[in-house]
């Protein structure tokens, strides 16, 4: 099995969407609120407008070593610089912590409950496959990567 691509089935935005559409609908017919009141609520909107910014950032960076961003696609650059300097994956750090916020806002525990199996699929089915690709596209320059910079953080 080739490794030119990284072979990842749903972009993960779409998986994330899910994790936290499944977790608001279930909070209709299951509530499950979450404690806190006002303190939650702004928690969770300043963890959005971090995420917000970390996910721009990640995309500056990217676009300024002109590699993709679409996991579907074979990444041109191995991008070590700005975020990606603090984890091999900020873009997936951003979105954890945006459907976090969004379970702060909401005061869902669902939202955040369906982390527990969406951390793994992304693990298996996304990162994992990323993971092989770069290793097939650049070698020990991403092993050395890899020995320096932690997966998440």
């Amino acid at each position: 099995m080739s490794a030119e691509k990284p072979r990842v089935l749903l972009p993960p935005p779409i998986l994330y969407a899910v994790a936290i559409g499944l977790g608001l609908w279930l909070e209709r017919p299951l509530p499950w609120p979450l404690p806190g009141g006002a303190a939650r609520f702004w928690t969770g909107a300043v963890l959005i407008a971090l995420a917000v910014l970390l996910f721009g950032w990640c995309l500056r960076e990217l676009r300024r070593h002109q590699t993709t961003i679409n996991p579907h696609r074979a990444a041109s650059h191995l991008v070590t610089s700005g975020p990606f300097r603090f984890s091999r994956n900020p873009i997936y750090v951003a979105l954890t912590v945006l459907q976090i916020g969004v379970a702060l806002l909401a005061g869902s525990t669902w939202v955040l409950v369906m982390l527990a199996w969406l951390l793994p699929v992304m693990q298996r089915y996304v990162i994992a496959r990323e993971e092989e690709h770069l290793r097939w596209r650049f070698g020990q320059e991403y092993i050395d990567y890899c020995a320096r910079v932690r997966r998440w953080l």
